[in-house]
């Protein structure tokens, strides 16, 4: 027996083999047939077979089958649809065997289906074979006439609350013509419909029936049965598909009688109706009075022209769509015009709707019909018909009170008086209930006080919804065109405030205060009296008026703290005094105005308090938070000097203060030039040593960060030996001076060579390498010179020598105040301190502020104050950085003294500054490509946690960056060139040759030996420097001294401290994230006693990370210039916008895209 393969893709090869098998063991027989192409079959059945019969089973089991199946003209099977009565219902093993059965029974006895004369005739005409005749399709409507249920007590159950039997259905089929009868039912069905295989029907109509399976099944979920039920398909979209059905040609006919449905064109309307009852009277005739007294009847019904009360209905879809309905035995179907609102729906549930007795209308149409008309409703005879609308009138309920020194008034606008919100401000609570959704779980005891609680939070919520500003176009019982009106004249009148409208009418309830009390009292409330809004009082009002004696005093005077001031201020207005904390308050919160008891108010607003408010504020950063009074620095002489010059200051106990105002009204004389002093200063020098003589003697400390080579060394040296020859005391000890080691014996140098009648002693050693103690070095000594390591390690010994004071050269070495040699420093406590440093701050402002806590404590208050006030806001950047920065620059400019070479020494050579971009040779290039790839992802993931990762990203870059300078810095046996290297050496020998001696500076001391071997190599002599240098004095002043044309320079061990005018080249072969350090290195030769010009070479490989770190470099110097550089320059630092120099996960983009 032979199984048509064609089976396995319509029921799946598992099934076919146990068909196939059931079949070839004769299980299967045929008790009915109706074959493909039997002589007597239509030309729009042809093809189409039907076969019914039995199989056996496992066991004992006999199932029945029918089977439907298109057979082509070449004998193939397109199409099954088998349906059985075993457990697996449909298209099983069964089916197979019967199909299987029935076609080799169709070989042996029936004619064979006509062949075609080759196989593209064949198969063109399988494809596009047009049936002889169309069947005819109609969808049967089944209607379930709803049933009244009763419970067992006779009492009829709510309409809507039984189950869809009950509550009646609308059930619909597809069925076909048949020949025995009208309709029937035979080879067509949903399953077919979805499958597309109807090929003799209308593809129109199959399209549209097939948009309602569809809805069908996204409605329910499951397959869709023989009869699908319309009351379960909850969506709208249900009647314009059957529309499009009726429009495709499919009729609508009632299962059984198969008389015609109607599809209503006019869609129904779901109202909520309102009627009054009638009490013996016509209403329809009778006067005014009758008709506005009966009792009220609310329901939810459905309107239809063809439609009446009587008739049978089933409602469709949840929420309603549409309904059907029988009259005169005739089906009706209509879609709603739009789906019942949810009210509908909950109000429909009372059939007999609910009735509002006549004595309580006037509570329904007040509450409860505004809520109905949102909806709308309608009264069907016009039975009904509410009060007219009164004209509105508006209160304003005002309370006033006082939060602290402030007035504080709450406004509350209402339609009509507002008794309960007038009630809930007279008890202080103003607002709505609290929620109560936590009471759920208390237990029967609290049952009844929290239905009462909830019934009232219901009231509430009703109340204020009629209560409500808005006007409501659908609340019969308000004029919303007069209400509008009124509102916009009083939102008119109110928008000198503000915060009391929104939008186009006042803000129901709301709050203001201070000076806007008294611009609502003075201006407000007067237009709204002719506006004929009633106020309604809660409590007292206050009057205010404006005071005019207002006088404000400062008070000065000493405290525990010698370095700090106390701050009095005092307000009086005639007899009354303010009192400070309410005075502070006032001023630092930017309050206009300061208001008293008896309701005068003083105002804020005059230039004078204004400045002041500004110095308060400012004062108020470096007070303890805690205190409720002001304390401020002696040291920030600039806020002394603006406070003194608002002539506020009638009474100060401080002889400081005192000082300074005679300081500002009359300026002492500048100090001399010492004699023995044996260097001619330069005119910007003896400015320098003024200004830090000055200093010393008002017992305050300063930074001197004059560029590089302009000679701060021998102004320093001045203002000690002024120090020296003015002292009153002998027992006073020796100026410390710290600085790199590098540079302490080139100090001691200089000091014998400038103040030679100075007694000078160095440290360079530590006490247990040293012959002596650190006293019997300082005895006698005027100046000791020492290193910041060496400080750090016997600080407490420093501070035992009394010193007169402390000199920090390169002060930037101190510049991380979390550092031991930060503490270390302060805790020598010299009672005045010098920073000398051409970089005072080289990467970001907390290094300005360790700067200037080292010589002026407290000028810009503490870490955690500067950092808020000062440091984020700048570092933030937009509308407010120059100003911030502009404050910043005045606080610290007595303290700071900064000149360029620019401006002073237009003397010098010029410097020429160029970059070398080196191209790298391509095993270099591939090298570099490489290792970018691999560490741009990983650095990158790094990045979003910078604090954790700083390590490990710091070591990423560095390896790129070594990577651009020599692949030997990151693979020693690499045997790819050099490239920078290869261009460098051309440059040396080409200025060698012409007589000119060359710095060159590296930050990697294995690169400098690796230019070392080269230069060995081509024969040039060089001088060698790092930080492991031993005898570093005597390997300077070889280099000095002698001939060498190449002095090969680590960044770190002599980029500060040197004298190199004997150079006039500088390379330097590698870019370091900060300008200032390559500056720096630079100045070693471009400085005073330079007689040529000086050439700068940056050699940089191109399209490397050497690149995006001089872009880097010019935000940093952005940076320096808005806080060092001249009013000019800070402006448009601040403009360009700053930020901190620490590496943040932008410019970690920046540098590896």
């Amino acid at each position: 027996m032979r199984g048509p393969v064609e089976l396995v893709g319509l029921v799946g090869p598992a099934t076919y083999s146990r068909g196939l098998k059931y079949a070839q063991d004769g299980r299967a027989s045929i008790t009915d047939d109706d074959p493909p192409y039997g002589e007597d079959k239509p030309a729009s059945e042809r093809g189409k077979g039907h076969v019914e019969g039995k199989s056996a089973g496992s066991g004992s089991n006999v199932y029945q089958m029918s089977v439907d199946y298109f057979l082509s003209r070449s004998g193939v099977v397109t199409w099954m649809s088998g349906w059985c009565s075993c457990p697996v219902g449909v298209d099983c093993k069964h089916c197979v065997a019967l199909l299987i059965t029935r076609l080799n029974a169709e070989e042996a006895s029936s004619p064979a289906p006509p062949t075609a004369a080759s196989t593209w005739h064949r198969t063109l005409d399988n494809i596009f074979q047009m049936p002889d005749e169309e069947i005819t399709i109609a969808l049967a409507v089944d209607f379930e006439a709803p049933r009244e249920v009763r419970d067992r007590g006779g009492r009829r159950s709510p309409y809507g609350m039984t189950n869809l039997g009950n509550a009646g259905m609308v059930k619909v089929r597809p069925v076909r013509e048949g020949k025995r009868q009208p309709w029937v039912t035979t080879g067509v069905t949903w399953n077919q419909i979805g499958s597309r295989s109807m090929f003799d029907a209308d593809p129109r109509q199959i399209a549209a029936l097939d948009q309602l399976r569809e809805m069908y099944q996204l409605s329910v979920g499951y397959t869709v049965p023989q009869w699908m039920s319309l009351s379960y398909i909850n969506s709208a979209a249900l009647w314009p598909t059957l529309h499009t059905i009726a429009d495709s040609g499919v009729q609508f006919i009632e299962q059984g009688s198969w008389d015609p449905v109607v599809l209503e064109r006019e869609p129904a309307r779901a109202l909520v109706t309102i009627r009054e009852d009638s009490t013996g009277v016509d209403l329809l005739e009778a006067d005014d009075d009758a008709r506005g007294n009966g009792s009220l009847t609310i329901r939810a019904e459905v309107s239809h022209p063809e439609l009446e009360e009587s008739d049978p209905t089933v409602r469709i879809g949840q929420p309603l769509t549409g309904l059907a309905w029988t009259k005169d035995g005739v089906i009706h179907l209509a879609g709603l015009e739009e789906p019942a609102a949810q009210q509908w729906q909950r109000l429909a549930i009372q059939k007999d709707g609910v009735r509002v007795p006549g004595d309580e209308r006037e509570t329904f149409e007040s509450e409860l019909l505004p809520l109905i008309s949102r909806v709308g409703w309608t009264s069907p005879g016009g039975t009904y018909t509410p009060k007219p609308p009164e004209d509105p009138e508006l209160h304003l309920a005002l309370l006033t009170n006082s939060v602290g020194s402030q007035p504080e008034m709450v406004l509350h606008w209402s339609w009509g008086k507002d008794s309960q919100a007038i009630k809930a401000m007279e008890s202080g609570r103003v607002g709505s209930l609290p929620d109560m959704k936590g009471f759920g779980d208390l237990g029967e005891e609290l049952a009844p006080m929290i239905r009462a609680i909830e019934d009232s939070r219901k009231q509430e919520a009703r109340r204020r919804r009629s209560a409500r500003l808005t006007p409501d176009p659908n609340n019969p019982r308000r004029d919303a065109a007069k209400e509008s009106a009124l509102l916009a004249e009083v939102a008119e009148v109110l928008s000198v405030l503000p915060s009391t409208v929104k939008g186009v009418e006042p803000m129901q309830e709301c709050r203001i205060r201070g000076i806007d009390v008294v611009t609502f009292t003075e201006q407000v409330r007067p237009k709204l009296d002719q506006l004929d809004v009633v106020i309604d009082e809660v409590g007292e009002q206050k009057e205010f008026r404006r005071a005019e004696d207002a006088q404000v005093s400062v008070g000065v005077g000493e405290t525990d703290k010698r370095d700090w001031l106390d701050l009095s201020i005092v307000m009086k207005v005639g007899e009354h005094e303010v009192p400070m904390t309410e005075l502070i308050q006032a001023l630092t919160q930017g309050d206009d105005v300061i208001f008293l008891p008896s309701g005068e108010y003083v105002s804020l607003d005059t230039p004078e308090l204004g400045r002041l408010r500004e110095l308060v504020a400012e004062a108020r950063g470096l007070t303890d938070q805690r205190r409720s009074g002001l304390r401020v620095p002696k040291v920030r002489t600039t806020w002394w000097e603006e406070l003194l010059s608002l002539d506020v200051v009638e009474e100060s106990q401080s002889n400081w203060l005192r000082a300074i105002h005679d300081a500002v009204t009359n300026p002492p004389a500048s100090a001399h030039i010492p004699s023995g002093l044996t260097a001619t200063l330069r005119p910007y020098q003896k400015t320098g040593f003024q200004w830090l003589a000055n200093l010393r003697r008002a017992g305050l400390g300063g930074v001197l960060a004059d560029d590089m080579g302009l000679g701060k060394t021998v102004q320093t040296l001045a203002m000690i030996l002024d120090e020296r020859q003015g002292r009153d005391s002998a027992e006073q000890g020796p100026w410390i001076v710290v600085a790199p080691t590098s540079v302490v014996a080139n100090w001691a140098s200089e000091a014998r060579k400038f103040t030679p009648g100075l007694r000078i002693s160095t440290v360079e050693a530590t006490r247990r390498r040293r012959d002596s103690s650190l006293a019997e070095k300082a005895r006698n000594v005027d100046v000791l010179i020492t290193s910041y390591t060496l400080l750090r390690l016997e600080y407490e010994d420093y501070a035992a020598l009394n010193p007169a004071g402390m000199i920090l050269d390169e002060a930037q070495q101190a510049k991380n105040p979390a550092s031991k040699t930060f503490t270390s420093l302060l805790k020598v406590g010299a009672p005045v301190t010098f920073a000398i440093t051409g970089t005072p701050m080289e990467n970001n402002l907390t290094e300005l502020w360790a700067m200037f806590a080292l010589v002026s404590p407290g000028l810009l208050g503490s870490a955690k104050q500067f950092r808020e006030q000062v440091q984020k806001p700048i570092e933030k950047g937009g509308d407010q950085v120059a100003d911030h920065m502009a404050l910043l620059r005045r606080r610290i400019a007595p303290f700071l003294l900064r000149r360029t070479k620019k401006l002073v020494a237009s003397e010098l050579p010029e410097k020429q500054e160029q970059v070398m971009e080196v191209e790298l040779e391509p095993a270099h290039r591939r090298m570099y490509d490489r290792q970018l790839q691999r560490e741009r992802q990983r650095v990158l993931h790094l990045a979003d946690d910078m604090d954790h990762n700083r390590v490990e990203v710091l070591s990423a870059l560095t390896r790129l960056r070594q990577l651009s300078i020599d692949p030997k810095l990151v693979i020693e046996d690499s045997k790819a060139p050099s490239s920078k290297l290869d261009a460098l050496l051309p440059l040396l020998q080409e200025a060698s040759g012409e007589g000119h001696r060359t710095l060159v500076f590296s930050q990697f001391t294995r690169y400098l030996r690796m230019i070392a071997e080269r230069l060995d190599v081509e024969g040039i002599s060089y001088s060698y420097l790092d930080g492991t240098t031993p005898r570093r004095a005597k390997v300077i002043d070889g280099f000095a001294n002698g001939t060498d044309p190449v002095f090969l320079i680590s960044l770190k061990a002599g980029g500060v401290g040197l004298n190199l005018t004997m150079a006039d080249y500088v390379v330097l072969t590698d870019p370091w994230w900060n300008p200032a350090v390559e500056e720096q290195a630079v100045d070693r030769t471009h400085r005073i006693g330079q007689t040529r010009n000086v050439h700068v070479y940056r050699l940089v490989s191109q399209n490397t990370i050497e690149e995006k770190v001089l872009a880097l470099q010019d935000s940093k110097r952005q940076l320096v210039s808005g806080v060092l550089g001249s009013e000019g320059e800070g402006e448009a630092g601040g403009q360009s916008g700053v930020g901190g120099a620490r590496l943040t996960s932008e410019d970690l983009k920046m540098l590896l895209e």
